[in-house]
């Protein structure tokens, strides 16, 4: 990406509002297949703002390889689709590209549609230098969409944070999720499955840098 481009981009994001030039979903796919946008570093569209997305570390890779590993083993293909950094369409102002989406469902069945909000059973970030981001825009934004579950593996505390049952505040306006759980580093997790076992797991696990005990 040109350091223009670049500029231009994070001068749209510290605008106002109202002077923000906004994009939908489909002008988004246009100018990123039309080369405007290259592959890196790679962007996403949040309420009609194109926002760069920061470099993914190491530890943040690992620890993504790892939860994929983790659900892979537990979850059949033929009722469960584990998508890791793919595009999420949820309407036409926004296309976040989460790190990992827990779906109920063959990976076949969305091979032609977007997920209803009903079918992520979970939605996870990994989050490092994106954590701020993460407990506000993108927390706001999946709470709206009816997201139930969502997960954030913290590696700056080394924690997870799982929030669950989403709503919007009647004073503010503003959807955000009603229980908030912190598991740290020592703790056992328990994950629910439809019709399965739960997959229980201690968060040393998935975290990197660490031998898990």
């Amino acid at each position: 990406m040109s350091a223009t481009l670049e500029q231009a981009i994070e001068n749209q994001q510290q605008m106002p509002e109202e002077r923000r030039l906004m994009f939908s979903v489909s002008d988004y796919r246009k100018i990123s297949e039309a080369g405007i946008l290259p592959a890196k570093p790679k962007t996403e569209l949040i309420r009609g703002v194109i926002y760069m997305m920061l470099p993914i570390g190491r530890p943040h890779g690992i620890c993504t390889a790892l939860l994929h590993s983790l659900f892979a083993t537990h979850l059949s293909i033929e009722h469960w689709a584990i998508f890791d950094q793919v595009t999420v369409e949820f309407d036409d102002e926004s296309a976040p590209e989460p790190d990992l989406c827990i779906l109920r469902g063959s990976p076949r069945a969305f091979e032609d549609r977007e997920p209803r909000a009903d079918e992520y059973a979970y939605l996870i970030e990994v989050a490092q230098t994106s954590l701020k981001s993460d407990r506000t825009t993108k927390l706001s934004l999946y709470a709206e969409h009816g997201v139930s579950d969502y997960w954030i593996v913290n590696l700056v505390d080394r924690v997870i944070e799982a929030y669950s049952q989403p709503y919007t505040d009647a004073n503010s306006g503003q959807s955000i999720y009603k229980n908030c759980h912190i598991y740290a580093e020592q703790d056992s997790v328990t994950m629910p499955f439809d019709g399965l076992s739960p997959l229980v797991f201690k968060v040393a696990d998935i975290l990197p840098g660490k031998s898990a005990k």
